[in-house]
């Protein structure tokens, strides 16, 4: 066989093993990104969490107001009216006291008369002077107290309820609204006060950027595990109290599912597919439900591979 044909021939099989083993080399790269592309998991944020409300006044003061041989009661307001803050409400009279003062204006009196009578016979006016001064005090301080005025505490709506000829209850709602819900035990962990949330109308579609305002430690006696929540709407809002509306919270924490979190000495780490390398990355957080909510540690959109 001649130099030229052996040279061919191993150049030949040169060019058949270098293939072979690009092609092995290239299957072996694709099983292992398609490997790592199906074990890791993609960082976003947690879903957003809708919940249904009412839109109630910020602020309600209830009256009792009781008319009887004693007592009188007198309204400056009537059913529906707008009133403002520092306006009447209703006036109580006290009537027992009205007669204590009448009897003692007229011991006042009285004593008027004895007081011109002793001048002009020029005795002593010493002790009679004491009793008018005594009378007069009295008379004042009993007349601060036998008419009480009742003032708006603030801006609102009054409702009237005349319950029987001698009772009435009086309720005045304010002006400034808030969404009212209520939050299960499952989700209590899933918002914080002052979370930026979304109130929605279920009747007209428009919605409001607001904040959660209060969120109750102690759950609702009327409904076994939900805790009152109150979110504040702006007055020029164009929401009506009583309007149904769905609470939105904003949501800006990232979750991971929990097979892909590792903990370690009290501490959270997860393995981080990054650069076409595998590190391991310390997070903070917390675990609920399925899920694992990340604080800090890592970005949206990180690739998180499974735990061995």
């Amino acid at each position: 066989m001649s130099k030229k044909r052996i040279l061919a021939n191993t150049l030949t099989i040169v060019v058949i093993v270098g293939l072979i083993l690009s092609i092995t080399w290239h299957k072996s790269t694709e099983n292992s990104r398609k490997s790592v592309n199906a074990e890791y998991y993609i960082t976003k944020v947690a879903p957003t969490l809708t919940i249904p409300g009412t839109i109630v006044s910020s602020h309600i003061k209830q009256y009792n107001l009781t008319n009887s041989l004693t007592l009188k009661n007198k309204l400056f307001v009537r059913n529906n009216q707008i009133i403002f803050k520092g306006e009447p409400l209703y006036q109580i009279t006290d009537i027992s006291t009205i007669d204590n003062i009448n009897d003692l204006k007229t011991e006042l009196l009285d004593s008027y008369s004895q007081r011109k009578e002793l001048s002009s016979k020029r005795e002593s006016i010493t002790n009679i002077d004491k009793n008018i001064n005594k009378l007069e005090l009295k008379i004042n301080r009993l007349s601060n107290q036998a008419i009480n005025i009742i003032y708006a505490p603030f801006d609102g709506t009054v409702s009237i309820n005349e319950n029987n000829d001698s009772d009435i209850t009086m309720k005045l709602y304010s002006n400034s609204l808030e969404a009212k819900g209520y939050i299960s035990q499952f989700d209590y962990f899933k918002v914080k006060p002052y979370q930026g949330t979304f109130v929605n109308s279920v009747i007209k579609n428009y919605k409001i950027k607001s904040k959660l305002s209060f969120l109750s430690k102690i759950a609702d006696s009327q409904r076994e595990g939900k805790y009152a929540f109150t979110i504040k709407i702006p007055s020029n809002s164009g929401f009506l109290n009583g309007q149904s509306v769905n609470i939105s919270f904003v949501n800006d924490k990232l979750i991971a599912p929990r097979s892909y979190i590792k903990r370690y000495n009290n501490k959270y780490f997860v393995r981080l597919y990054k650069n076409k390398k595998k590190i391991y990355k310390k997070i903070t957080g917390y675990y609920l439900g399925d899920y694992f909510y990340i604080n800090s540690g890592i970005n949206k959109g990180d690739k998180l591979i499974q735990n061995d």
